[in-house]
């Protein structure tokens, strides 16, 4: 394993799971609304030109209906969602909570996606999983109203994150991910704005809001898109995508360390529970071979196309917080979340 990519994976790991601190330092002094569209609008202000300028939009015109959908379950749904659920539960219960994303879009696969295959691997998985959040939910929010409606909010966001995966799947599974995401995030920004305008903050926020809202927006919806992108072409999807098994437990930690919230161990048995199932109901093999130089794309293939499965293997799309990550095969590789 060379040194870069070693730093490279923990970073995205990083930022990933530092995401959830800072939406909780947002949503202290703006509305959810606000901070779901200020984050999109940013990340979309970086992504667009720069697929642009990577010849990635080619072809997009075309998919406008797709895209508009695909804003919606990706970013504008999720995001909003997201923001309001973190005003009332931890930021490390966010995060775990968000980890389930894999977990949901298996169970969300096999009766969307006639290509999902039912093994008993994965059923295993979904049922440990599924014990995971009811143990989150059950245990560590049980009694307390408003955590549990928060909870469940965060929940609705890993669902959208999920069936948006499935959607990236049918729909844009020839289309640069860079390219995709930079127009999905335009338009999930574009949605947002109406609710944002209706919940406009009465006075000046902060200036750690209005830093934690460009962090969000500039690092966590833009810079964590372009760093992952490079880690697959350096590493693979399949190895990428373990960044989402390291994330959550990174949330854990900064919400520990930064804003002093409890762990205690209905948290991380939610987090190991979920963690296992989302692993099986994704396929259950640990990520092929060793980490391998940066692909040169064949010719006539777009650089930020997906590499080719190898013969015999289906492609398969996948989700991460932030939105589907390039290919991961079905050989069964969990996907990444922010």
């Amino acid at each position: 394993m060379r040194p870069r990519h070693l730093l490279l994976f923990f970073v995205v790991s990083a930022l990933s799971g530092s995401a959830y601190v800072v939406i909780k330092l947002a949503v202290t002094d703006l509305s959810p609304a606000v901070v779901a569209c200020a984050r999109a609008t940013l990340g979309a202000t970086i992504l667009l030109p720069l697929a642009g300028a990577r010849g990635a939009l080619s072809g997009l015109s075309l998919r406008k209906r797709q895209l508009i959908v695909l804003g919606f379950l990706e970013f504008a749904a999720p995001f909003l969602l997201l923001s309001a659920g973190s005003q009332w539960i931890a930021s490390s219960l966010a995060g775990i909570l968000m980890a389930a994303g894999p977990l949901f879009m298996a169970l969300f696969a096999l009766r969307l996606d006639a290509s999902e295959r039912v093994s008993t691997a994965r059923m295993v998985g979904l049922i440990i999983g599924m014990t995971g959040v009811i143990c989150l939910l059950g245990v560590t929010v049980a009694g307390r109203a408003l955590e549990l409606a928060g909870a469940g909010i965060v929940v609705l966001a890993s669902c959208s994150f999920a069936l948006g995966a499935l959607y990236f799947k049918r729909h844009f599974d020839e289309v640069p991910p860079l390219g995709a995401m930079a127009g999905a995030m335009t338009f999930g920004a574009l949605l947002l704005v109406p609710p944002a305008a209706l919940a406009l903050p009465a006075h000046l926020p902060t200036g750690s809001t209005i830093a934690a809202v460009g962090v969000l927006g500039i690092v966590h919806a833009a810079l964590n898109y372009v760093l992952f992108f490079a880690l697959v072409q350096l590493v693979g999807a399949g190895r990428a995508s373990v960044t989402s098994y390291l994330s959550p437990a990174i949330a854990v930690l900064l919400g520990l360390a930064v804003l002093g919230e409890p762990a205690d161990g209905g948290l991380v048995a939610g987090l190991l529970l979920i963690i296992a199932g989302s692993w099986l109901a994704t396929g259950g093999k640990l990520p092929p071979g060793p980490f391998v130089a940066a692909r040169v794309p064949a010719p006539g293939r777009h650089p930020d196309a997906a590499p080719p499965a190898p013969p015999g293997v289906q492609q398969r799309r996948l989700s991460s917080p932030l939105g589907p990550p390039p290919t991961v095969t079905s050989a069964g590789q969990p996907h990444r979340l922010a």
